[in-house]
């Protein structure tokens, strides 16, 4: 590690800043035990990429984006093992419970992540001075009285110097990074309205979706303006269940919820013909192809649905929303996070039908493949570059 002493950090300051990438790396994957070994795989690939640091002093910045990169992969990594543990179809709620929060876990932490790295931009933007007491206090989390002394302050003067940070990040986040903020929840009473997301169509590949998330009441409503340009047509429409979206801020791990459980209700549902509805735990009956009023409105035409017999609600999922929710899916879309469908195709397996639903992503040559039967709606295979994955 000498050359990553001499070529990214001063030695007097890389033991401190070891120690800040150990607390940050803790923090994000809320994995003690690892940190240190995420630290120094951050400490190599600085290293490695010494050449891209533009401002020296913007150097913590610099390496804490490293380190949420690493993390990031290690959370990946930890999705995987979780997805090939889920079950096809789960019976009973408790056991739905528990692990429906062990696959929230994985995006919750790589939301917290995306949120550090815009409060990091943001405080980029600020005065070196104003980011130096800021860092120190909510960071760091020293106390008023050090920061005084190592600033040569008083604690009153460093107690204003931080209220009007707090005042001067809220600016920031507020007008140069708002449309980021927003997708967060970081302006009450506005996160909910109807705007752009962060999230790509897993359609087309093309647009970012469009929609709004109400963090308080669990409503998350999303469509694609280019696959799904009138209004009132939504590629998503999750008004039940708000419980299941409780302490999420962001549009993408809202959605990530609405597909983890919508995978247990379907695959349930079409693998015991026997349902219950998702408004008012009724008796509903299980259907394998969509609801006449939809077919003329959307761009597939195969699926499923579920009507109550006590409420008469209707519930129901395309094929495509069937395999985008499957685990080994949702973890293709995770790691390439700019995906485009294909329109399936027939196939003959075994003297059956199946369609083959193609995935690929938009800015490599990765490719998924999910192969289901046509008659019972479920999944058979599915294949990563060819490659059987387990379902």
């Amino acid at each position: 590690m000498s050359h990553v002493q001499q070529t990214v950090l001063p030695d007097s300051q890389l033991a401190e800043e070891r120690r800040r990438l150990v607390r940050l790396c803790a923090r994000v994957t809320g994995d003690p035990a690892i940190a240190e070994d995420l630290a120094q795989e951050t400490l190599l690939e600085a290293w490695r990429h010494a050449d891209s640091l533009r401002n020296p002093e913007a150097r913590s910045a610099w390496l804490s984006g490293i380190a949420r990169n690493v993390c990031r992969r290690w959370a990946r990594s930890k999705g995987r093992e979780l997805s090939r543990i889920v079950p096809r179809s789960v019976d009973s709620n408790e056991e739905s419970a528990e692990w429906l929060a062990d696959d929230f876990d994985v995006e919750l932490e790589l939301e917290r992540d995306e949120l550090a790295t815009l409060l990091d931009r943001a405080m980029e933007l600020l005065p070196a001075e104003t980011r130096s007491a800021l860092m120190q206090r909510y960071v760091e989390d020293a106390p008023q009285a050090l920061i005084a002394e190592r600033l040569g302050l008083s604690e009153g003067a460093v107690a204003m110097r931080l209220s009007r940070g707090k005042l001067a990040l809220r600016r920031v986040l507020a007008s140069d990074l708002r449309e980021d903020s927003l997708a967060f929840g970081l302006h009450p009473g506005v996160s909910h309205q109807w705007g752009p997301t962060r999230v790509w169509c897993s359609m087309c590949g093309v647009e970012r979706l469009i929609g709004h998330f109400d963090p308080i009441d669990g409503a998350l409503m999303l469509r694609c303006p280019g696959c799904f340009p009138a209004y009132g047509i939504y590629q998503v429409r999750a008004e039940h269940e708000p419980e299941l979206r409780h302490g999420v801020q962001g549009v993408r791990a809202a959605y990530h919820r609405v597909l983890v459980s919508s995978n247990s209700f379907y695959q349930h549902a079409l693998a015991t013909s026997v349902a219950e509805c998702p408004a008012c735990g009724g008796r509903a009956s299980v259907h394998r192809h969509l609801p006449e009023r939809e077919l003329p409105r959307r761009r597939e035409s195969r699926g499923t649905h579920v009507r109550c017999q006590v409420c008469e609600g209707v519930f129901h999922a395309s094929l495509g929303g069937l395999v985008l929710a499957l685990p080994a899916v949702r973890t293709f879309w995770r790691e390439h996070g700019r995906i485009r469908s294909l329109p399936e195709w027939e196939i003959e397996l075994d003297g059956r039908i199946a369609l083959v639903s193609r995935l690929e992503s938009a800015t490599s040559a990765a490719t998924l493949d999910v192969i289901t039967d046509a008659e019972s709606m479920g999944a058979l295979y599915v294949y990563a570059d060819g490659v059987m994955l387990p379902t």
